[in-house]
This record gives C-alpha cells, structure tokens and sequence, in this order.
C-alpha cells in the first residue's frame, strides 16, 4: 500500500472508533433523519467517485471526440436502465446481484497482493456481519427497496451465515498482522462498524469515507491525471445528470412514502451506476495486466 493509502485506512479506523464509541449518544435520532442524513452524505460525497467514470473511460476507451462520448454515454446509460428495469420487474433478483455485486466491488478496495477470500469477507462485510444484531433493520430497509417478499427471502440466508462470517474476517484480518498491519487494521475497523452501527450508517460511512476516498486516489494514481481542475471540469456534468436523475425520480415516485422514495432514488440509482461502473474497472484492471502492472483500482 501506499504511504496515502496508509494514513486513510488508519483515519477511517479512527473515524470508526468515534461512530461506535459515540453512537450511543444519537441512536434516538428517528429513522427518518437518519435516512435524509444518509442519503445526503452519500449523493455528495459517495456518488462523485463514479463520476470520474468518465477520466477512466477517456482513458481506457481512448474516447477522443463527441461521437466518442456520445456512444460511451448511452451504452453507459443503457446498461445502467437495464438495473432499473430488473429492480422493477424481477425486485428479488435484482436485490441478490446488487448485493453479491457489492460484495466483490467493495473486496477491491484492499490490495490486490491480500489473499482473495480475506478480501471476499472483507467486501460483504457490511452486509454480513450487519444482520449479527440488526437483521429486522436489513429487513425494513431492504423492504423499502426491494419490497418485503424479497426483503423477508433473503434475510433468512444473510443471517445463517452472519456469525461464521464476522469470526472468519477476524481471523483473516489477525492473520493478516503477520504481512500488513495496516491492512490488517482496517478489516477489524469494517467489522467493528458493521456489527455495532445500525446497517444504513455502517454503509453510509464506509462508502462514504472509505469506499469513495480510496477509488478518487487510485483513479488518480492510474490516469496520472493530478489536476484538480481537470477533475472539477469532468466531474461536473456526470454529477448534473445524476441530480437531474434524482429530480426525476423524486416526481416518478410520488406515491410512495418519503423513506421509501428516498431509498429507491439512492439504492436503485447506486445500483444502476455500479453495473456500468465495474465494467470500467474491469476493462482498466485488463489493460493493466496487459501492461504487465497491477491495478490498483
């Protein structure tokens, strides 16, 4: 790991820290607030890591004119339409790809030199190692995206294999104090957040201050891409659609409870974007073995 990389796993372990210590003190905060919080957190500071989607497809695509960007931009869009659709007609198979490709997205946010299944349990545990303590909390937010058949469906195999997976990610991560203590340090730091912070805060500040913070740097690292500016510049319109999204949306779904419509906005759109988003990721991993280097995406 770099030396950056370093600092930030110990800052989010510290960050953790804090949460867990002092969550005793706001749990009386209504579900409602937490919900608005979150989402706000996660639409400023979580959402615009994929919109530099757009300086890794310059990049990896070798996008150079409008035509370029106009093909990239709807074959992005199409794929991500293609999450909505499933969510809407088929909500239990969406609800099991989004989170088994959670699982694997977020395992990449370790090293890749970090044994694959210690990075796995790493990658699922803010969905695993949740349900230990708050499996009815999974259920009402599960159910306010997926609805509650597919919400009560799943839960039962999420909570059979919760405990095994919380005792194996610390074993993986004490084993992993032989060869890097830093890393080692932030598995324990995500399964302390996720077994006693409720589910939708865990992942708020995992994906906020972890997740995001860790694919801005790599992105940079890869593209050499170092301008602040140039990042500002590319940013801006990616971020414009999705609020423009979000508007839409929020309109679309005026039936619905403002918890619900909020989630659905918020967990269908991360969804939608993570497809197309991988997909990028992927293509710049091959590039990088093509290389002959290793990602670090």
């Amino acid at each position: 790991m770099t030396r950056f990389l370093k600092i930030q796993g110990i800052v989010f372990a510290f960050l953790t820290l804090c949460v867990v210590l002092g969550w005793s003190q706001v749990q009386t905060i209504s579900d409602q607030t937490q919900i608005i919080v979150a989402s706000i957190l996660i639409l400023f500071l979580g959402v615009p890591h994929g919109a530099l989607d757009a300086v890794l497809a310059e990049k990896s695509f070798n996008i150079k004119g409008y035509l370029d960007w106009a093909l990239f931009l709807v074959q992005y869009c199409l794929l991500a339409a293609l999450i909505v659709v499933i969510a809407f007609y088929l909500p239990l198979v969406f609800l099991v790809g989004f989170l088994v490709i959670s699982v694997f997205h977020f395992s990449t946010d370790l090293t890749p030199n970090v044994p694959f299944v210690s990075r796995l349990l790493y990658g699922g545990a803010i969905i695993f190692v949740s349900a230990v303590y708050y499996s009815d909390e999974m259920v009402r937010l599960f159910g306010l995206l997926s609805g509650p058949d597919a919400a009560e469906t799943i839960i039962y195999p999420i909570k059979s294999v919760a405990v095994p997976w919380l005792v194996l990610l610390v074993g993986a991560a004490l084993y992993q104090f032989k060869s890097d203590v830093y890393v080692a340090v932030e598995m324990l730091a995500v399964a302390v957040l996720a077994l006693l912070v409720p589910p939708l805060v865990s992942f708020t500040l995992y994906f906020c201050f972890m997740h995001s913070v860790r694919h801005i740097f790599r992105s940079v690292q890869i593209t050499k891409q170092f301008s602040a500016a140039y990042h500002v510049k590319m940013v801006v319109l990616p971020m414009a659609g999705v609020f423009f999204a979000v508007l839409i949306s929020w309109f679309l779904l005026k039936d619905q409870s403002i918890d619900q419509r909020i989630i659905q906005i918020v967990f269908l759109g991360l969804a939608a974007l993570t497809v197309p988003h991988m997909v990028i990721i992927e293509r710049m991993k091959w590039d990088s073995r093509v290389r002959g280097d290793i990602s670090n995406v």
